[in-house]
C-alpha cells in the first residue's frame, strides 16, 4: 500500500526463529480424541525435503503434554493442504472469501523475509509452506516497525503529517518469542522498541507509559484487532484514516495474523476482495473473523491489492489486482 507524508528508513536482515507451545492441552483437541475422530491426512502438496530451507531450519520439539495437531474446524471450510501441525483451508460464503492457513508454532519456525520491493510473495517464498504479504509500505521503504533478533531492522513510520499538524502514531505489531506471540502497540526509540497496552494519542510527540519489548522478531502493521481476547477498534488512534488508504469501515483485501496463547496455534488469514462473490472484510468484520477461529491476539497487515497468501510456494488466493503485487515484507512459516 502507497503511504504518502511519511519518514523512514528501510532495511533489513533476515531471520528466523523457532517457538514453543505453551504446556497445555487444547479442550477441541480434547474433545476430538474422545469422540475418536481420524488424524488429519498428510498434506497433497508437495513434501519439504531434506535438504530445503525449511527442513533444515531448527526444530523445537513438543513435550508429550503437548496436544501434537490441530483441531477440527467447523463447517464451510474446505481443505487445501493437510496435516496435523499446519493446515491450509478456504471458505466461500455470502460474498466472502478467505483463505485460512494454521501452524503449530512449535512444529513450524516462523521467519521474517524482506526482498527488493520488486519482489512477490512467491518470489520470497522459498521453503516456506505458507507465506502472506506482512506490513505497508511506500515505494522502496517500510511504513511498518521490523525487528529481528531483538534489533530494530527498520522503525517504520515516525511521522505523518495532517491538516491539523504533525502527527506521531503509535501502531499494531506482532511480536515473537519462544513459545508465543502477542499483539502490542510499539514504537522504536533509539534503535529500542518500547510497546504499550492501550492505544495511544498520536497528536503526542512522546509516550508515556511504554516498556521495552524484549522480544525476538517484530511484524509491524496495525492497527491492533484484539489483543488478551478482547477486540479492539483503535483505527483513529494508529491514525488509520481516510488519508491512509486502509478504510476501515468498508470493505477491502484483508492480510491478518492472529495466535491463541492456550493452544500455540498461529493464524495466518488472507481476504480476497474487490472482486465478484469476493467483497472482503471490513475492519471490524476482520476482527470478528480472528476471535471466531480463537485468537486471543490478532493484527491487521498491509491489504487491498497486495493481500497474498502462498502455499508451499503455490499462489491461493486471487488477488484483486488480478495477479500478485510486489511487497516488502514477508511472513514465513516454515
Amino acid at each position: 500500500m502507497n503511504l504518502s507524508g511519511v519518514r523512514s528508513t528501510a532495511c533489513f536482515v533476515g531471520a528466523s526463529i523457532a517457538l514453543s507451545l505453551a504446556s497445555c492441552r487444547n479442550p477441541a483437541i480434547v474433545a476430538a480424541e474422545k469422540e475418536g475422530k481420524p488424524p488429519v491426512a498428510a498434506s497433497p502438496l508437495s513434501p519439504v525435503s531434506a535438504s530445503s530451507p525449511a527442513a533444515s531450519s531448527p526444530q523445537t520439539t513438543m513435550p508429550a503434554s503437548i496436544a501434537n495437531k490441530l483441531p477440527a474446524l467447523g463447517e464451510g471450510w474446505v481443505p487445501l493442504v493437510k496435516g496435523d501441525t499446519l493446515s491450509i483451508h478456504k471458505r466461500a460464503t455470502s460474498g466472502q472469501v478467505v483463505f485460512l492457513a494454521r501452524a503449530l508454532l512449535a512444529a513450524h519456525p516462523v521467519a521474517l523475509r524482506k526482498g527488493p520491493p520488486s519482489r512477490k510473495v512467491s518470489a520470497q517464498s522459498q521453503g516456506c509452506r505458507v507465506a502472506v504479504n506482512a506490513g505497508y509500505f511506500s515505494e522502496d521503504q517500510s511504513m511498518s516497525l521490523l525487528a529481528s533478533g531483538g534489533v530494530v531492522i527498520t522503525p517504520g513510520i515516525t511521522e505523518l503529517k495532517r491538516s491539523d499538524g504533525t502527527k506521531h502514531p503509535v501502531r499494531g505489531a506482532m511480536g515473537f518469542s519462544p513459545g508465543k506471540a502477542s499483539a502490542r502497540w510499539a514504537v522504536a526509540v533509539s534503535k529500542q522498541v518500547h510497546s504499550f497496552e492501550v492505544p495511544q494519542n498520536a497528536s503526542l510527540s512522546a509516550h508515556a507509559g511504554g516498556v521495552p519489548w524484549n522480544v525476538e522478531t517484530i511484524f509491524g502493521g496495525g492497527p491492533v484487532l484484539i489483543t488478551k481476547g478482547q477486540v479492539k477498534a483503535s483505527s483513529h488512534e494508529e491514525l488509520f484514516d481516510a488519508q491512509s488508504g486502509i478504510s476501515p469501515a468498508s470493505r477491502q483485501p484483508r492480510t491478518g495474523v492472529g495466535f491463541n496463547e492456550t493452544s500455540g496455534i498461529l493464524f495466518l488469514v488472507v481476504s480476497d476482495g474487490r472482486q465478484v462473490g469476493a467483497a472482503g472484510h471490513t475492519l471490524s468484520e476482520f476482527a470478528a473473523l480472528f476471535q471466531e477461529l480463537g485468537a486471543s491476539e490478532a493484527v491487521n497487515f498491509d491489504g487491498g491489492g497486495s493481500s497474498a497468501m502462498t502455499g508451499d510456494g503455490r499462489l491461493l488466493n486471487e488477488p484483486s489486482g488480478g495477479s500478485e503485487r510486489p511487497v516488502f515484507s514477508v511472513l514465513c512459516v516454515q
